[in-house]
């Protein structure tokens, strides 16, 4: 399951937002202080928690495919983001597939993620759902900031996980 989250994720970051500002953080500012001059204080950026940084992402992709759901026209292509616990796990995480992947599932067609290119009908209808996705992204400007805060939502927890695997 998670594995649709990051293919669907790597789609719109690679193949749709390619010049989106993936490295760059606003929330901190650098300035030049000049010599001699003292500062009364400094406001240095905390570190988000893992779960703050998993929130922000949850959030930016409800918000990513509620825009896209307005926008598109085919049903079978909605987004729906429902919070599930993984076989062998209690540990709920978000969701978000299109509504002919839960069909495929419901009906026993493809049993998970992994899997959603043995299905030669589901291959095509996700490959036609990308292909949605990349022309309403490249269509709608406010479709275009939420994939960018996604893609950014997603940098960010990536690097905190990679950080903390790293340590």
């Amino acid at each position: 399951m998670k594995l649709t989250r990051k293919v669907l994720v790597l789609f719109i970051a690679v193949s749709v937002l390619p010049t989106a500002a993936v490295g760059q953080d606003e929330d901190v500012s650098i300035g030049v202080i000049p010599d001699g001059e003292l500062i009364d204080n400094a406001v240095v950026p905390g570190r988000k928690s893992p779960d703050e940084l998993r929130r922000d992402f949850w959030r930016a992709e409800k918000d990513f495919y509620s825009i896209y759901n307005e926008l598109n026209d085919v049903r079978l292509y909605d987004v729906r983001c429902t919070k599930e616990a993984p076989t062998g796990t209690r540990i709920k995480t978000q969701m978000c597939r299109p509504k002919f992947v839960d069909k495929a599932l419901r009906e026993g067609r493809i049993r998970g993620s992994e899997n959603l290119s043995t299905d030669s009908r589901i291959a095509d209808k996700m490959a036609a759902y990308q292909k949605n996705v990349e022309t309403l992204v490249a269509a709608n400007p406010e479709l275009q900031t939420a994939a960018a805060a996604l893609n950014l939502a997603h940098a960010r927890l990536t690097a905190d996980e990679e950080r903390i695997a790293g340590n």
